[in-house]
């Protein structure tokens, strides 16, 4: 058996495949490259038994219908998109969302952005691969199957985190794998070390050979039965990594058929030479790596003398009371002044002059007389200024 498994992204340069031949009861990888454009993974899907992508077979069949809702008018739940949970039950497909229960990954969605491309150049190939007359399923278990490798590995417990970025996590992935099964990459060692694309593609390989073994966990229930020909479903593996080469599953898979005896007669269960001496030279290259120089510290200035505390000032003095102010005499009440005298009264007979007031600019007092010439019918016999008086 031959298998085959595609680390597929947007761009050829950072697209990865893998082939690895089962036959005589080992493993050996046949090819592994880094940069492979579609023509490339078509011819080698076509001679393989089993492929293994690790790419998004589709995309959510809630986010379909909100699209559609969308472009009719408006959707019919828009509260529905304003929480968490429902905008994980659109954006997400199911089977991620089980990924996540089950193996606590939180995979990035078919909908974001950064894996857009990637989807539509999947969406290509198995549309190509369907017109080659390749089988291909969405919901697992044919000829052409989804895988997601940091998945597969933690399902066979030697997940290692960090590999994406670290040689060595990516060694230890390797010795690990050739303690259980004794892959032989030959050349391919340093590749698979170097680089995660080839790393990948080469675990999407091991997957593509669980599922076709019927090592995988199937949709169960009515919600993964329904969506996983239309979204798309990753193949999980629920055995160990001896399945790959016969030895038993696990206990709990009592279901799944090992190979012949005699096919495991030949496996070498040691690890092999060359990957026991290129772990050893990674975690050496690690140790004895130059490592940045690093700038000598500082030494510390010297802490400052304490300053004196200053003295405390003396508290002034209380301000002696202002003495209060004797209070302001009553002022005497204004006498009254006297009411004037009513002026004189008028005599029968008389004609009215008023009484002359005093002037002190005059030095005479006119005295009143009587004048012989008046007239007594008249009445105006008195002469108020005197004119009678020489």
């Amino acid at each position: 058996m031959i298998t085959l498994g595609v680390d597929l992204s947007s761009q050829p340069r950072s697209t990865a495949i893998a082939s690895i031949d089962w036959s005589e009861g080992r493993s050996r990888a046949a090819t592994i490259v880094v940069g492979a454009d579609d023509e490339m993974i078509l011819e080698g899907a076509e001679r393989a038994h089993a492929v293994g992508i690790s790419a998004p077979f589709g995309w959510p069949d809630p986010f379909f219908e909100v699209l559609a809702q969308q472009r009719e008018g408006w959707i019919e739940e828009p509260r529905r998109a304003a929480t968490v949970s429902g905008r994980d039950e659109i954006m997400y497909r199911t089977t991620e969302r089980r990924v996540r229960e089950w193996l606590g990954l939180k995979l990035m969605p078919s909908t974001s952005n950064m894996l857009g491309t990637t989807v539509l150049r999947c969406a290509g190939l198995l549309s190509r691969l369907h017109e080659a007359g390749v089988e291909v399923s969405k919901a697992g278990g044919g000829r052409v199957v989804e895988v997601y490798p940091p998945a597969s590995l933690m399902a066979w417990g030697i997940h290692e985190k960090g590999y994406k970025t670290q040689t060595a996590a990516r060694a230890h992935i390797l010795e690990q794998v050739a303690r259980r099964i004794s892959l032989d990459l030959g050349n391919y060692l340093s590749l698979c070390v170097e680089s995660h694309d080839a790393m990948d593609a080469l675990i999407a390989a091991m997957t593509a050979r669980a599922v076709a073994l019927g090592h995988w966990r199937q949709p169960v229930d009515d919600e993964e039965r329904m969506h996983a020909p239309t979204e798309g479903w990753i193949c999980v593996p629920n055995g160990t990594v001896w399945s790959l080469v016969g030895a038993p599953v696990s206990v709990a898979d009592e279901t799944a058929t090992p190979l012949p005896v005699e096919e495991t007669e030949a496996v070498n269960w040691a690890v092999p030479v060359e990957v026991a001496v290129l772990v050893e030279e990674v975690a050496l290259v690690e140790e004895t790596a130059p490592r940045p120089a690093m700038e000598p510290e500082p030494e510390p200035e010297p802490e400052p003398e304490p300053e004196p505390e200053p003295e405390p000032e003396p508290e002034p003095e209380p301000e002696p009371e202002p003495e209060p102010k004797p209070e302001p005499e009553p002022k005497p009440e204004p006498e009254p002044e006297p009411e004037p005298e009513p002026d004189t009264p008028r005599v029968p007979g008389m004609p009215f002059n008023p009484a002359p007031r005093w002037n002190p600019a005059e030095t005479w007092t006119p005295t009143p007389t009587w004048s012989d010439d008046a007239d007594p019918d008249e009445g105006r016999g008195l002469d108020p200024f005197g004119s009678n008086n020489d």
